[in-house]
């Protein structure tokens, strides 16, 4: 019998307790979907899954199998069991039995085995001494339970998958003719493309997950069933077109429209995501075969011994010659255990090769969209901040250092283990500022809080200098605050309320800091502070305070 760490059994857990509450609805074509129903007519079904609704009509569905009110008790352990009359005892998932024959997946796991795999096995009945069977909710609670146990990024593929994707239609600039694009809908926000749709999935599960993080963390007091439009182009040459080639950042968000719109080069990707699609099918191919042989072997030994066994007892007696052939096919059998153990060994590879093609397009989609996204993560923030994240009335009084502050402290996140990870430091902003520093060119904590939008906007370029400093000191004010865990709900909202109510913009920065402004100087000094002679000198440079911290559930 295998074991799986305790975390992970409770992990699956909770998996398997929330899919248990699901209903289930099985396609003709073979596809099984998971969700709530939330409608039903005699001629459709509307399911309600975690990503959307999705439509189904009854002529397309094979079966319909509502959820459990509660999942049974000990989900993890529920096995059935063949006890054979030499003894041994065979744990597994019953499949099917006759009155010659019993079919089990036996659950393996080990060194042989690359994860827990069910390896499907018959047994005669002539074999037999007794069959121990679960009832049919257990067997489904262990079966769903076994399912749930897996990576993390088989995870992300599995929800990518659920995301509900709606074919849709833009209007083009050509009478007459129109462009292909997708749409997928959340809470917060709508995502339109005309890439891919597996980009378009990948795309819509990243932005998901971030708004999720920001909503966890912060909260959304209002806004919910409002939604931001994301639109992302599938190059950058449409991209720049579609806005006049005015605007060099791959993503922009408009507030009067609560609109973000944005480019990514989606032609390499496609290139290279088709090689490695094709290596993928290959290898799935190939572990098909050697589970094909695997089975036949088992299959093949199996008859072999029930054979064997009724020779051995022919006429309700041992005979000499049965005897012979019995120890004959025992030792067959063993010969051809080594040789299924050697083949499990090739599936382990196999399925090692297919992982690693599956992080490579992860690896590929991340370096084809990085820009994008740190952009889109940027611009984000700033209609997460505009539609959710205060009271309606609190929004026109946050300052225009806060926002983009904000919005550049959540463009460097990377989502790690289902968590939003921010805070990470950009060595080139802190290699400007702390240049300016030293050149005592660089405005005050205090300057930074009583600025406005123009010390923002470039009007020319002799005054670009300028407005990259607010831009950079902004980042480092909040950087602080995230380094010092004063990046909070409760935090924010005292400060944008303070200046709401009147009160000077240097008082009620000292409620969002909890230091008096000399302090809160101080601590930006100590932050910046770097020893140029040892850089110059060749020395090691101390490196920044990264005060890296996650957002969001592991």
């Amino acid at each position: 019998m295998f074991t799986v760490p305790r975390r992970m059994l409770l992990l699956a857990l909770l998996l398997t307790l929330r899919a248990l509450c699901a209903d289930t609805v099985t396609l003709k074509d073979g596809t099984v979907v998971e969700g709530e129903i939330v409608e039903e007519t005699d001629e459709k079904i509307v399911l309600k899954m975690k990503f959307g609704t999705v439509t189904y009509a009854r002529k397309e569905i094979e079966k319909l199998e509502r959820g459990a009110a509660q999942a049974p008790a000990d989900a993890a352990g529920l096995r059935d069991v063949v006890t054979l009359k030499n003894g041994e005892k065979h744990e597994g998932l019953l499949v099917s039995e006759s009155p010659d024959e019993v079919v089990l997946d036996l659950i393996a796991s080990g060194r042989n085995v690359s994860k827990t795999m069910l390896l499907r096995t018959t047994f005669a009945r002539a074999e037999i001494v007794e069959l121990q069977k679960l009832d049919d909710a257990q067997r489904d609670a262990a079966r769903k339970f076994l399912e749930g146990v897996k990576s993390e990024d088989r995870r992300d593929k599995a929800q990518a998958g659920q995301i509900v994707v709606e074919p849709i239609e833009w209007p083009s600039t050509r009478p007459g003719i129109t462009i292909k694009a997708w749409r997928t809908e959340f809470t917060h926000f709508t995502l339109e493309s005309n890439t891919e749709e597996d980009f378009h999935r990948r795309c819509a599960l990243s932005l998901w997950k971030v708004y999720e993080a920001y909503k966890e963390h912060f909260g959304a007091d209002r806004g919910e069933g409002e939604r931001i439009r994301v639109v992302i182009l599938n190059s950058m040459a449409e991209y720049y077109a579609s806005i006049g080639n005015q605007i060099q950042n791959p993503a922009f968000y408009m507030p009067s429209r609560k609109l973000i719109w944005a480019g990514c080069d989606v032609a390499p990707y496609k290139r290279a995501i088709g090689a490695l699609k094709d290596h993928f099918d290959r290898q799935n191919a190939e572990l098909d075969r050697i589970r094909a042989g695997i089975q036949r072997q088992r299959m093949e030994i199996q008859q072999q011994v029930r054979e064997a066994q009724a020779k051995l007892f022919k006429n309700g007696r041992t005979t000499p010659a049965g005897q012979r052939a019995w120890e004959q096919v025992k030792a067959q059998e063993q010969q051809v255990l080594l040789a299924i153990g050697r083949e499990e060994n090739k599936i382990k590879e196999v399925q090692e090769e297919i992982r690693s093609i599956g992080r490579q397009m992860d690896v590929l989609f991340r370096d084809v969209t990085k820009e994008m996204f740190q952009t889109l993560y940027h611009e984000g923030f700033h209609g997460f901040l505009d539609n959710f994240l205060f009271e309606k009335q609190l929004v026109e009084h946050v300052p225009r250092w806060l926002n983009e502050g904000l919005a550049q402290y959540f463009e460097v996140s990377r989502l790690e283990g289902g968590r939003l990870v921010l805070g990470q430091e950009d060595s080139l902003k802190l290699a400007l500022l702390r240049r300016w520093q030293k050149d005592l060119a660089l405005p005050a904590a205090a300057k930074i809080a009583t600025s406005g939008a123009q010390d923002f906007l470039v009007h020319e370029i002799t005054n670009l200098e300028h407005s990259t400093k607010h831009y950079l000191m902004s980042w480092a004010l909040v950087h602080w605050l995230g380094e010092n865990n004063r990046l909070t709900k409760d935090h924010l909202t005292a400060y944008v309320k303070a200046l709401a109510e009147g009160k000077p913009p240097l008082d009620a920065m000292a409620l969002l800091t909890g230091l008096p402004n000399d302090g809160f100087q101080a601590a930006i000094d100590k932050k910046l502070a770097y020893d140029f002679k040892a850089e110059q000198s060749g020395q090691p440079v101390p490196p920044g305070e990264s005060g890296a911290q996650p957002l969001g559930k592991p």
